[in-house]
Order: structure tokens, then sequence, then C-alpha cells
């Protein structure tokens, strides 16, 4: 392999080619540093004439496993949105029948899953994600996400129950619906888990503009 090596005298910085791989997302972060940073760092790299732009091989890989992981967050966080809007949808008396008992049991099924997907998905992000632990662990924002998700599981526990309930009753009776009240109370019970779970993108929003350390 060739032995190239440039050097970036302001930063202290040796950047070897045999150690180093193409990055097209560097060039674009560095020109939107300031003039006095970003663009001469830039110039200087593409005048050594050993790459465009370059980052450590262990930086990709880390970047590609952060990259994936947030991927499957976010997915697996719009599924929890849609399997609570469709709860709230069926939760009501006009739209009640035995079917729409097994569908909820079904909807309250995937939502365990992917409630344990997301804590799953969502630690290793923390111990495995570009940012490093200490980004989160010291970050109070993180501490009040992981709060606000823990109110939501609390809440969800009494509906949870009470559906497992309802398709014992179906298997009983075929025909079975659940009384108006009991109606009423889970959907006010689903409403405030909605509410609550609307606090997670907003800390996450908050978080990925750096607010938090520190405070």
């Amino acid at each position: 392999r060739a032995n190239t090596a440039m050097h970036v005298p302001f930063l202290g910085l040796k950047l070897t080619a045999s150690h180093m791989v193409y990055n097209k997302n560097l060039r674009g972060r560095l020109r939107d540093c300031p003039p006095f940073f970003g663009n001469t760092f830039l110039q200087q790299l593409e005048a050594g004439g050993v790459l465009t732009a370059v980052y450590p091989r262990r930086y990709i890989v880390g970047t590609m496993t952060d990259l994936i992981l947030a991927i499957v967050h976010h997915l697996t966080v719009f599924g929890i949105a849609a399997v609570l809007a469709a709860e709230l949808a069926l939760l009501r008396p006009a739209a009640m029948s035995p079917h729409t008992v097994r569908l909820l049991g079904r909807f309250d099924a995937v939502y365990g899953m992917l409630a344990l997907a997301i804590l799953a998905i969502g630690f290793g992000r923390v111990f495995h994600g570009a940012k490093g632990a200490d980004f989160y662990l010291h970050n109070p924002v993180f501490w009040i996400k992981v709060g606000a998700f823990a109110v939501v599981g609390l809440l969800s526990i009494k509906p949870t129950l009470r559906m497992m309930a309802w398709q014992k009753s179906l298997k009983a009776d075929a025909a079975f619906t659940p009384p108006a009240d009991e109606l009423k109370a889970l959907r006010r019970r689903k409403l405030a888990e909605v509410h609550v779970f609307g606090l997670i993108p907003v800390a996450a929003a908050v978080m990925a503009r750096g607010i938090g350390p520190g405070w």
C-alpha cells in the first residue's frame, strides 16, 4: 500500500492514505464551518493530493452502525405511534364488535413487542452509537425521555390487562363486546399515553441540537 501522508499543521494532524478511507460527507460538513477552520482545512486536504476527504475506517463503521440503529429506532417509534392511533380509533362504542376486540388484542401484542424493541434499540444507540454513552448518561434531557417512556409503559399496563381479559371473554362468548364504561376508561388511559408519548420526540429533538449537557 502507498505510504502517502500529509500534515495539517494548524490542527496538528497527520493523515495517512493507508489508514484512511474516502467519506463524501466531510466536504459538506467542512463547507459549513467558519472560513478560518472549515475551508482552510478542506483546502489543505485537497492540496495534499491524498484523498478529497478522509476519515479513519473504524469511524466509518461506527457511523454506519449508528445510522442503522437510528433508522430502526425511528421506524419503531413511528410504529408505536401508529399502534396507539389504531387503538384509539377502535376504542369507541360505535366501532366495537367481536372482530374489533380481536383486533385490539393483536394491536396490543404488537405494541408490547415494539416497546421491547425500542428499549433494546435505544440502549444499543447509547452504548454502541457514534455519540458515546457519556453524551446520553450525563444528559438530563435523555433521562426526561426515558422517564416519559417509563410513564407510557406504566399507563399501558391496565389497558393491556383489560384487553387480555376481553380476549378470554371472547373465547367464552363469540358475541362478546366490552361494556361502554370500560371502553371510556381505557380510551382515557390511551389518550394519556399518547400525550406523554408526545414528549419523547420533543426530547429527542432537543437532544439532537446539543441541549442538555451541563444543566
